[in-house]
């Protein structure tokens, strides 16, 4: 529009000069000015003809929000990423994002324990790169050991990433893309730390502690801490320990064991035994203390099983208990006990035990003693205990010697009612 203005003025401005040259003078000097002032005219339309020529120039206008053009290799999806590279570009890549001091980690991650639970208190994430550097599992007040990271069950030694994608390599060479529904799984064991310690009497030797492992009794090495693994039950046994003074002396004191306590809750069951040797099943929360206590008891028991290996009741109870056998109801047995005391010195160290009887119409052909079969001596000539009023055998069962005798019988129409003593001697 301008432009065509300046056109408009133009013509204008040449059509009023015309006007003005019809009036001509005579005078020579004002045609000459005339023609002058007509050709500055002239010279003056050129110079906007040419002005209007030239090509205007526009200010170029901004957008107002400008895009930002990203370079092709930034624009990468996780779709269009590579599905393996090496671990060398992911080292590379690793290095670049340390130098920007950018954190290099994912949370696509699992830390579980060896049943495959999750860890309470475990972090959700792990940095990126070998995993030997980043396997140890810190909790306060927990121990782990390390066991596999795994990707679908295929082992993994290196995590990384390249233009936000994530990759994982099982050789430590080439890297394989961490598919959407995929993560790490890092597994452990947890284990705790436990001390053994004895309360002794004076007098009193340390006890025996082993561990149960399988069949075995394994010796443990008090002095150190041991390590249990959570979850599992910790077996041991224990037997108390014996006399400094008198040593394999009958008339020794005697000690058993008075108690067996967790400083931290564990559960303790006792497994079978009783106070003078006991398995117990320990099953522990935390890193504990287990402690051992012994006491004096110098009351020894003798106990003699009622019923045969048939399950036939063959001791008589009330007739033995008025001898001075107690009866132990719901355990089948009869049961004596004497003090060290009651050991008398003669060739030996001896023992009396009352006597028991057997029910009408039963005899005794076969006695164990802590686990030794009784058996009579070739020079007797009696190939079993004895069955007749008189008739003694005597036999070593383990450290004892051992005499039983039959000291009476009674004979009626039902039967013979056996009543058999024994005496025992420390060989």
């Amino acid at each position: 529009m301008k432009k065509y203005l300046k056109i408009v003025c133009s013509w204008i401005l040449i059509f009023s000069i015309c006007g003005l040259s019809l009036n001509v003078t005579e005078a020579s000097g004002a045609g000459v000015e005339m023609e002058r002032e007509s050709q500055e005219t002239v010279d003056f339309i050129s110079d906007i003809e040419n002005q209007e020529t030239e090509p205007e120039t526009e200010t170029p206008v901004e957008p107002e929000n400008p895009v930002e053009i990203e370079d092709s290799a930034d624009q990468i999806t996780d779709l269009d990423a590579p599905e393996q590279m090496s671990v060398q570009s992911l080292e590379e890549e690793l290095l670049a994002v340390a130098e920007n001091g950018e954190e290099a980690s994912t949370d696509r991650v699992a830390y579980v324990d060896v049943n495959g639970n999750p860890i309470a208190g475990a972090p959700s994430v792990i940095k990126f790169g070998a995993i030997a550097d980043h396997k140890e599992l810190s909790i306060e007040g927990r121990h782990f050991e390390f066991k596999s990271t795994k990707v679908d069950g295929k082992n993994c030694v290196y995590i990384g990433k390249y233009n936000d994608t994530i990759y994982y390599s099982t050789d430590g060479v080439i890297a394989i893309k961490l598919e959407e529904a995929q993560k790490l799984t890092m597994m452990y064991q947890e284990y705790h730390l436990v001390s053994i310690k004895e309360v002794v009497p004076d007098s009193c030797t340390p006890g025996t502690i082993t561990q149960k492992n399988g069949s075995l009794d394994v010796p443990l090495d008090m002095s150190n801490q041991i390590r249990v693994n959570a979850g599992e039950n910790f077996v041991i046994s224990v037997t108390p320990g014996t006399d400094t003074a008198k040593a394999n002396n009958p008339k020794a004191k005697r000690f058993i064991i008075e108690s067996v306590v967790s400083q931290e809750g564990a559960t303790i069951t006792k497994e079978n035994g009783n106070e003078n040797k006991a398995t117990y099943s320990i099953n522990f929360v935390k890193d504990d203390t287990i402690t051992i206590t012994y006491k004096e008891q110098s009351i020894y028991r003798i106990t003699i099983n009622t019923k045969d290996i048939n399950g036939e009741e063959y001791i008589n109870i009330p007739h033995s208990v008025a001898k001075g056998w107690e009866y132990l109801k719901g355990q089948d047995k009869i049961m004596w006990t004497f003090k060290p005391d009651d050991v008398y010195e003669m060739s030996g160290y001896e023992l009396d035990i009352p006597a028991f009887h057997t029910n009408r119409g039963y005899r005794v052909i076969n006695m164990v003693v802590n686990g030794t079969s009784i058996q009579a001596s070739s020079e007797s000539g009696v190939s079993e205990v004895p069955i007749s009023k008189g008739d003694g055998v005597s036999s070593t069962p383990g450290k004892l010697s051992l005499t039983t005798k039959m000291t009476d019988s009674y004979t009626t129409t039902r039967g013979e009612e056996k009543i058999v003593l024994m005496n025992i001697r420390w060989i």
